[in-house]
């Protein structure tokens, strides 16, 4: 039985196990536990661990046992997991050319390119581009040769520009992409337009 404290000068290591493995220290500037020289992993157990700010009044972090991981900003809770994903308190900030990916083969993503447009690829093919630039648009591009949409209603077969819309339901273009509801700077209204650029 012990009482009272153990007092270690910086840089006096507190050792434990036959090998000196875990080492508990303060450099004098900044305080160490030290694991890396050990066998086996480090664990820290508890059902309920939180790590808190210098003044003991402010949570970073929370683990529950059978619960969620909430990380907090400045005393705020921003990300939780849950049993189904994550729940997040605020903006997810994503820097341009970086990718939101929908699968483990990360072939199906949505990306920002440098030109703020918003591309959307499936099978790491575009399919979808959103651009706010000179002319505000959302452009369709063809997946598989033809670009497939419901609820036109055509009677027969209707062609303009290069745009081709059946009584199916579908519309095609021989142009490499379509735009949908493009408003350019002369034109106030809303229209659909094959386009051949880029």
């Amino acid at each position: 039985t012990m009482t009272g404290d153990t007092a270690h000068g910086d840089n006096v290591k507190a050792k434990f196990g036959a090998g000196n493995d875990l080492q508990l220290y303060h450099d004098g500037s900044n305080s160490f536990i030290n694991d890396t020289a050990g066998t086996g992993n480090l664990y820290i157990t508890s059902n309920q661990l939180i790590v808190n700010n210098a003044a003991h009044n402010e949570n970073m972090a929370r683990f529950a046992e059978d619960g969620a991981v909430t990380l907090y900003n400045n005393g705020s809770a921003k990300l939780a997991t849950t049993a189904t994903g994550i729940d997040v308190t605020g903006n997810i900030t994503i820097p341009t050319g970086n990718k939101v990916a929908f699968d483990t083969d990360g072939l199906t993503y949505i990306t920002e390119d440098q030109d703020e447009r918003l591309r959307v690829y499936v099978a790491n093919t575009e399919f979808m581009r959103l651009t706010n630039t000179t002319t505000d648009e959302l452009r369709l591009l063809p997946y598989g040769g033809t670009v497939y949409t419901s609820s036109l209603d055509v009677t027969g077969t209707a062609t303009m520009d290069g745009l081709t819309v059946d009584g199916a339901g579908s519309f095609s273009s021989a142009a490499p992409y379509i735009d949908l509801f493009e408003t350019d700077t002369t034109d106030v209204n809303s229209r659909i337009v094959s386009n051949s650029g880029s």
